[in-house]
């Protein structure tokens, strides 16, 4: 990793090297630990504007996270030259998809090689769609691949589904006989599924709380429900599984669904099957009468079946027993960087 400043008239200013980047963990709020780290660096400019130009070099230990290239990073930064090239020497097939590439001063050199030049700024506008909506972008990713040693299938979405329903949430959703026992206790007398559910879900938020702890392939591995249970914590794959789990001891069904959670609108790609998401919550089909009824674990709070402001208005990927590839959008409710070589 290094980096070079230039300024205003692409004179050398000065050089980093990659012993003066900083190595720091990188835990947000609410995570009790992670094991996800960044390097940064420290600078604070004389004189405006000035170029970086930055290179790395990354070392990759699990093939399911590729990176993809965005030419434009974000908003409020111009771009003078990036490029992008994919080197693929192993037998895996890559998938990609372009997005918005010919929108933007982009040339394409040949398969997965790009060159992005003197591109401008983007002003945000208050309202507007996710950025990935229209910023040029390619993705990658490995038809087969391994995380944290793990194999995984990534043909599209069915069988990806089914990768994450066999390898990931299929052996976690064991509860202790005593909780078992008192659920169904809570919910003898009650006479219809919704009902059901909704003490259910009252449960789960009464005796347990959200704590992230995002370790290895525990970032998209359940905690073990008797482990929620037992421990009174979880994050939302670990609260939201949990609740699965004592749904099933009632007789009705839910199914995880992978989203991204924020403020900013943003959906799972249902084109492009790959490891995406950043949250999970709870689908279940039908109750009585009502299709569709969504539930964010995460919230000791929020009634039965809100989810507005945080992952409302966007699709969802539902994982079943037969694998993924269901896409909801849930109910709507108002609220310079270059890329070398990379070898596979």
């Amino acid at each position: 990793m290094e980096a070079t400043i230039y300024d205003a008239d692409g004179i050398k200013v000065t050089r980093f090297k990659n012993s003066d980047f900083k190595d720091v963990s990188s835990v947000g709020s609410g995570t009790l630990y992670s094991d996800n780290r960044v390097k940064y660096l420290e600078y604070t400019p004389r004189d405006y504007p000035y170029t970086v130009h930055f290179e790395s070099t990354v070392l990759l230990k699990s093939t399911a996270f590729l990176p993809s290239w965005l030419p434009l990073e974000y908003y409020h930064t111009s771009t003078e030259h990036s490029s992008f090239k994919v080197i693929n020497e192993s037998d895996v097939e890559i998938k990609f998809k372009e997005s918005h590439l010919e929108d933007y001063q982009i040339s394409k050199n040949g398969l997965l090689d790009y060159t992005a030049t003197n591109l401008p700024a983007v002003d945000y506008q208050s309202y507007s769609p996710d950025f990935t909506t229209y910023g040029p972008l390619v993705k990658i990713a490995l038809k087969k691949f391994k995380m944290q040693g793990v194999d995984g299938i990534n043909n599209e979405w069915l069988g990806f589904g089914k990768w994450m329903n066999d390898q990931l949430l299929s052996d976690v959703g064991v509860l202790p006989e005593e909780v078992k026992k008192e659920i169904k206790e809570l919910t003898k007398n009650v006479k219809t599924d919704k009902e059901k559910a909704k003490i259910v879900y009252e449960f789960m938020q009464d005796r347990s709380r959200y704590i992230s702890v995002q370790v290895g392939i525990g970032g998209w591995k359940p905690i073990d429900a008797t482990e929620v249970h037992n421990m009174a914590y979880g994050d939302c794959k670990g609260l939201s599984n949990y609740t699965k789990a004592l749904l099933n001891e009632v007789g009705i069904p839910s199914y995880h669904a992978v989203i991204y959670g924020g403020n900013n609108i943003r959906s799972i790609d249902s084109e492009f099957s790959s490891t995406q998401g950043n949250h999970m919550i709870l689908y279940i089909p039908q109750l009585d009468d009502e299709k569709n009824i969504w539930l964010e674990c995460t919230s000791k709070i929020s009634p039965f079946g809100y989810i507005a402001g945080f992952t409302d208005d966007r699709d969802a990927l539902v994982v079943t027993e037969k694998g993924g590839g269901k896409f909801y959008i849930l109910p709507f409710i108002k609220q310079k960087t270059i890329h070398k070589n990379l070898k596979l």
